[in-house]
């Protein structure tokens, strides 16, 4: 658990590569937001940031 940047709250995030993602308020972000905070854009930017994710077996 993660303070949220600019929140009083603690929430879930994933580091990866010295990069922090906050997943669930994306799609909190989306479900309260509608569809201009698309999930797939979202996938799609940090792929393009931070590489392909790994080939599980």
């Amino acid at each position: 658990m993660t303070p949220y940047p600019g929140g009083a709250v603690a929430v879930p995030a994933v580091d990866v590569r010295g990069s922090r993602l906050f997943p669930l308020i994306k799609v909190y972000r989306r479900l309260t937001m509608g569809e201009e905070e698309d999930l797939a854009s979202f996938f799609a930017m940090v792929t393009e940031r931070l590489g392909s994710p790994a080939k599980v077996n």
